[in-house]
């Protein structure tokens, strides 16, 4: 269950920062939205961290890529599994932009 939350969690997160850099005008700008996102983020005993594996901001296709990953640290641990990494990515559309004419 534990695990579930944490990756709903973290898809959620990965959503959200998607949806703030697709907003900035630029690769850096969008970075720095997500870096502030990450900021924000508290680590817990079964959320150990979250980190931005990719921020592709891509004016030429339109869209903004995030994927975050998440590791979390399973409360009745499993032989091996004491340590699950979850990823997810997340798409949007550039609303920054001005349309072309």
């Amino acid at each position: 269950y534990a695990f579930m939350v944490a990756a709903q969690q973290n898809e959620e997160l990965s959503e959200t920062a998607a949806r703030v850099a697709a907003t900035k005008g630029s690769q850096m700008t969008a970075e720095a939205a997500v870096s502030e996102i990450l900021d924000r983020v508290q680590t817990s005993s079964i959320v150990k961290s979250v980190t931005a594996d990719q921020i592709k901001y891509d004016p030429a296709s339109g869209k903004v890529t995030v994927t975050f990953s998440m590791t979390v640290h399973m409360p009745i641990p499993f032989p091996k599994f004491e340590n699950l990494t979850c990823q997810a990515t997340s798409i949007e559309p550039i609303v920054s932009m001005p349309a072309p004419l």
